[in-house]
């Protein structure tokens, strides 16, 4: 299972942050037909702002492994 953190739709807005924004739910428009209506405004508004940690929703979309580091066999650092 898959968590926000590893999706790139999460993004960090400023240095201290520790709720992320989530392009996807916090877009102006749904990204996808029926989404909004689909999961409700409560649950749209919950999720424009997420925890890292929080359980990755239907429209997951994994962040692009940078070159070269597919190949990397130790663990991967992320900046914050």
């Amino acid at each position: 299972m898959h968590n926000c953190s590893e999706c790139d739709h999460l993004t960090r807005t400023s240095p201290g942050q520790v709720f992320l924004l989530c392009r996807f739910w916090s877009a102006r428009y749904s990204p996808v037909e029926g989404a909004f209506e689909t999961y409700g405004k409560d649950y749209v508004v919950t999720h424009c702002h997420i925890q890292p940690e929080a359980p990755a929703c239907p429209f997951f979309q994994p962040r692009e492994v940078s070159h070269g580091a597919a190949s990397h066999n130790g663990p991967l650092l992320h900046a914050h």
